[in-house]
C-alpha cells in the first residue's frame, strides 16, 4: 500500500495494476440479530403465526412462482394471518 492509501501490484506480464479502496462498493452489514418463527408448518387453512424478536414491519407470502399472494402491514412483534382464503 503507497502513502496515498492506494494499492499498487502488478507483474511482468499484466503490468501495473492501482487498486483504490475509496472506489470500492460494498454491503455493509447491519449488526442485528433477527430471529423469526413461523408455524404451524404446514399450515392449511389456518392461523399462520409470524413471531419475531425484532419489529415485523411487513409480512409478505408469495406462491413457489414468486407471485405475490398476500401482503400486509404489521408493526409488531407477532401477527396472525388467517390462510383459509
Amino acid at each position: 500500500m503507497g502513502t496515498d492509501g492506494k494499492v499498487y501490484a502488478g507483474s511482468a506480464t499484466q503490468g501495473l495494476f492501482i487498486l483504490d479502496p475509496s472506489l470500492l462498493t460494498s454491503i455493509q452489514e447491519i449488526g442485528v440479530q433477527t430471529n423469526v418463527s413461523v408455524y404451524p408448518n404446514p399450515c392449511i387453512s389456518c392461523d399462520l403465526t409470524f413471531e419475531s424478536n425484532n419489529t415485523i414491519e411487513k409480512i409478505e407470502l408469495r406462491s413457489m412462482e414468486g407471485r405475490l399472494i398476500l401482503q400486509e402491514a404489521a408493526n409488531s412483534n407477532k401477527l396472525l394471518i388467517n390462510t383459509e382464503n
